[in-house]
């Protein structure tokens, strides 16, 4: 404690000290005081109930109309503007972008595949390749490693789910939160946002 908040402390002190004595005999001091000490106990209850409504509307999943800067149904020609000319990889109607994060000889990081229909973007897709590190670009907490079980649990029991033919690989689709997982060996490998409409 420092030098002066010491004095500010002790001058409060005295100061109540003297008011004290000074009206003792005017005023109710026992009411004032438990109404200071309910008026202290409210605001804790209020103020601890805020932060809880706060915390729980926070981890609720939620509907995503745009994902790492870029949002469903905008046009080829916004895209373009948004984040340049697509890597050389890229096809008319499915365009890929480099995430900043990914290492300089291509062998760890992430890429974003921008998939359209009539020239509007229907998918926005994260796809890690390699040993992306630390994965950031989670959808309401759920990341790159999860499990099925983990993923249902955070959005619910209403999505549909798509396996491939030899029934390895499955993407659990929430139309609700306009939202998809693809799955391996039970994992998210593949997370993105698409318009269940399209």
């Amino acid at each position: 404690m420092s030098t002066g908040t010491a004095i500010f402390l002790s001058a409060l002190m005295i100061g109540v000290v003297i008011l004290y004595r000074s009206t003792k005999d005017q005023w109710n001091w026992k009411k004032g005081i438990k109404r200071g000490f309910a008026a202290v106990i409210g605001l804790v209850v209020v103020l601890t109930s805020w932060y809880m409504i706060y915390e729980w509307n926070s981890k609720r999943p939620r509907k995503h109309d745009s994902y790492m800067g870029i949002a469903l149904r905008i046009t080829e020609d916004e895209v373009l503007f948004l984040k340049g000319k697509p890597n050389k990889d890229s096809e008319p109607d499915f365009w890929v972008y480099d995430l900043p994060e990914s290492s300089s000889n291509n062998k760890d990081g992430a890429w974003i595949a921008i998939r359209f229909k009539n020239k509007k973007i229907r998918i926005v897709e994260a796809v890690p390749y390699g040993n992306p590190g630390r994965w950031q670009y989670n959808l309401d907490q759920v990341s790159i490693g999860d499990s099925s079980e983990e993923v249902v649990k955070k959005f619910g029991q209403d999505y549909t789910i798509s396996a491939s033919e030899d029934g390895l690989n499955r993407i659990y689709s929430f139309p609700k939160f306009q939202i998809f997982f693809a799955l391996a060996a039970n994992r998210v490998e593949n997370l993105g946002i698409y318009d269940p409409t399209g």
